[in-house]
């Protein structure tokens, strides 16, 4: 049997997908390839023919290829492997390392190489996961889940050249995909260790006020377009149009163009804000509250919500462990929004999930246009921009324009495209005017849009109505879920044995300081886990909500203390203070659940 029957036996029999893939998938690339001999082939592609390894050096391609690669890597992506002369290097110089994923975008190379190559040998080794012909799309979205669910892993991304050279527009098309969501789990991470505690704080105080899940407003605006309202200074130039089609359109205003549009006399169909800081309160301020329905995060300042006259919808974010918790219960529901970088992201997401099939941005500039950052109307006091300072980059607008942005704004953009390539079966059209465009955003001034876009009416503001109407618990029935709900009683249950948890390991530690024998240490910690930890972690609350709420704190803890060296003594001083550690952010959390549920 020659290798390549050898490796197609060897898929057949454990990976039944790439069997199939090998056996009837048509390759994404109309590449000619030329087998030279066992350590190189030539591939011709688009004008453009490599060798897939270097003609002189093959040591020195790898090392070019690692040379940027942490030493503790635990996992590491690999675009092109090519005919693995880099493998014996790559296993003997990563101590760490757990597994290898590969990305092999060309079918007919890769059957190539599988002539030459060992693929159950090389598994023998290390694990490896092979994404072979798939579409970029699908590539981005696997990358994604594996590192979200491995996302205390060591990671790198790594490139063979040519397969760079050669299929430059995948390569970069992945890249910049993985990139753009791993920024923004890092800046999710990060608003999470600042937000944690006062979400928990806010969700405790507002998930009392009954109000209409967001589920209910699904396919019930069948024709509609939606207007996503935004604060950008463009809002100037196009908001007077608003009034003009409220019967044509639902219009959405979302965070601070909630407070412009009333200082400007524009009533939306609806208002949404997510903000837990304080400082939401001035968007609330000296508007009618009764004038539109708000839809609303359980995070959101709960000060807002206890002042808001007008009807109260919820809205449940994905990454909103604690609130999905309290939402099932009450609801009997799972509708999710996707968090987003900013919360005209979070408004896209929801207007697709709603059924919208025509989204319309407007005060979406993604810069400072005339140097501002929002439109007039604002609480925000706006003095200008210093366009020397470096963090601003200048690029043009949709006119051709000179304007200056940022990071955060292009994360943003970059989020919208993202989404929009992730949804194509919806027209979006961008009415900004003088911002940034948006790739696979149709372009076009506002009066173009009403032309062109919005040509059915419809008694908007009725069928919101109607739908609250039918809809609302009255207050007895809301106060019978909330006793059903029993978040109290929960939370009693689960700080009880979380401080019975803090009491015997605090314990433990001075019995350790005070030299206490090592078996007696470890079956000290046999009996915390069994008869307190796992009972504790098999609460309902804590496994469903607050375990996942603390996520990127635990994590922390357990990198910090995680030992692998041969001295017992020292394992069991790392998992004291690792428990202990654990139990202080458990009790801080609980804490505030519970000084807020009872201040309600």
């Amino acid at each position: 049997m020659d290798q390549y029957q050898k490796n197609l036996s060897f898929f057949k029999e454990k990976s039944i997908f790439i069997y199939n893939c090998l056996q009837s998938d048509k390759p994404r690339f109309d590449s000619k390839v030329s087998v030279m001999d066992p350590l190189n082939i030539k591939v011709e592609y688009d004008a453009k023919a490599c060798y897939i390894h270097s003609l002189y050096n093959t040591g020195r391609e790898a090392f070019e290829m690692f040379s940027k690669t942490d030493p503790g890597v635990e996992t590491i992506v690999v675009f092109g492997a090519g005919l693995w002369h880099c493998y014996n290097d790559l296993i003997s110089h990563f101590k760490q390392l757990i597994q290898i994923v590969v990305i092999e975008p060309d079918l007919n190379l890769f059957k190539a190489i599988l002539n030459f190559v060992d693929i159950e040998s090389l598994l023998n080794q290390c694990p490896i996961t092979f994404l072979i012909n798939q579409q970029k799309e699908d590539v981005i979205e696997t990358l994604w889940k594996f590192f979200n669910a491995n996302i205390s892993m060591k990671m790198e991304f790594v490139y063979n050249l040519s397969y760079r050279s050669l299929y430059a527009d995948y390569y970069h098309f992945i890249h910049r995909g993985v990139t753009l969501k791993i920024k923004s789990c890092l800046i999710n991470t990060a608003t999470e260790k600042t937000f944690t505690f006062q979400w928990a704080e806010n969700t405790a105080r507002n998930f009392r006020h009954n109000a209409l899940p967001l589920t209910k407003f699904r396919h019930c605006f069948a024709g509609l377009p939606i207007i996503i309202v935004s604060a950008g200074p463009s809002l100037n130039y196009n908001m007077h149009f608003l009034n003009q089609v409220k019967d044509k359109a639902v219009i959405m205003a979302v965070g601070s163009a909630v407070k412009i549009l009333d200082s400007n006399g524009i009533v939306p169909h609806f208002r949404m804000a997510i903000d837990p800081g304080e400082h939401e309160l001035n968007v609330f301020s000296h508007i009618d509250t009764g004038a539109a329905p708000l839809i609303f995060s359980d995070r959101l300042y709960h000060e807002i919500l206890d002042q808001y006259k007008g009807s109260k919808i919820r809205m449940l974010m994905d990454n909103d462990y604690t609130g999905q918790y309290i939402y099932e219960k009450l609801y009997h529901d799972r509708f999710t929004i996707t968090s987003g970088f900013s919360i005209a992201n979070i408004a896209m997401d929801a207007a697709v999930k709603l059924g919208f099939t025509k989204i319309i941005l407007i005060g979406q500039d993604l810069c400072y246009t005339e140097g501002s950052l929002h439109a007039r109307g604002s609480w925000w006091l706006d003095q200008g921009i210093d366009e020397s300072d470096s963090k601003y980059i200048k690029t043009v607008n949709s006119l051709g324009e000179t304007v200056y942005t940022d990071k955060p704004f292009l994360g943003m953009k970059g989020i919208f495209e993202d989404f929009i390539l992730a949804n194509p079966d919806r027209t979006y059209i961008n009415a900004t005017e003088r911002g940034l465009t948006i790739s696979g955003a149709v372009n076009k001034p506002m009066d173009k849009v009403i032309e062109e876009d919005l040509a059915e009416t419809a008694d908007i503001d009725r069928r919101i109505e109607d739908i609250l109407t039918q809809n609302q618990l009255n207050d007895l029935e809301w106060k019978q879920r909330l006793t059903e709900l029993n978040l109290e009683g929960q939370i009693k249950e689960l700080n009880n044995l979380n401080e019975l948890q803090l009491t015997r390991l605090k314990k433990l530690k001075k019995s350790f300081d005070r030299g206490a024998g090592i078996n007696k240490l470890k079956s000290e910690l046999e009996y915390i886990d069994k008869n307190i930890t796992h009972p504790m972690q098999n609460n309902e609350l804590y496994k469903v909500a607050v375990f996942r709420s603390l996520n990127v704190f635990i994590y922390a803890i357990r990198i910090k203390y995680q030992y692998y060296d041969q001295d017992e003594v020292k394992a069991v001083e790392n998992k004291i203070d690792r428990l202990l550690s654990e139990a202080a952010v458990l009790k801080q959390y609980l804490d505030v659940l519970a000084v807020n549920y009872y201040r309600t």
